[in-house]
């Protein structure tokens, strides 16, 4: 009995050891350090960025404004050289953000009452149709291109919640 005892108390010691050292590693690696300041990477622009190489159709949602649901969608037609982010692989779809595409290319198929789907993705059934580039020179390093008034404080204020285990 005292062995089966001490196993059971080795056993839960090791899980518990085990699962401390995996929290760490993995909070570790949903941060980075950026001038001496710990930063979440899900706030940061870590995408990989794409370049349609010919004219390519792609499918965009757009949700009702009232209820955040989706509404339809719309096949539209990407411009020869526009550029989209993405952090999902190829395959027999390419995904990618709609909702930081040209405003003006994607609202000009919007219904009376809809927006462009603030949480879902584009998607084409093209892939060879995209080429990988560099993030595009005119974002930031780590940012979307956000400006907030008031600098860098203003911006850490923004995203700064209550929380430790959901952030």
């Amino acid at each position: 009995m005292r062995k089966q005892v001490m196993a059971g108390l080795l056993g839960l010691a090791a899980f518990v050891a085990v699962g401390v050292s995996t929290t760490n590693v993995a909070q570790a690696a949903a941060t980075v350090k950026i001038n001496g300041a710990t930063v979440y990477k899900k706030y940061l622009n870590i995408d990989t960025y794409y370049k349609t190489n010919k004219a390519t159709k792609a499918k965009i949602f757009y949700d009702k404004v009232s209820s955040g649901q989706s509404g339809y969608s719309k096949t539209v037609t990407l411009p020869k050289g526009t550029i989209v982010a993405s952090d999902l692989g190829k395959n027999s779809k390419f995904y990618f953000y709609e909702n930081r595409l040209n405003y003006g290319l994607v609202n000009k198929y919007a219904k009376k009452g809809y927006v462009v789907g603030a949480h879902s993705y584009g998607v084409s059934v093209s892939p060879s149709s995209f080429k990988k580039i560099s993030t595009p020179s005119y974002l930031p390093t780590w940012s979307y291109g956000n400006l907030y008034l008031g600098g860098a404080s203003a911006a850490k204020k923004f995203y700064e919640y209550p929380c430790e285990s959901e952030c």
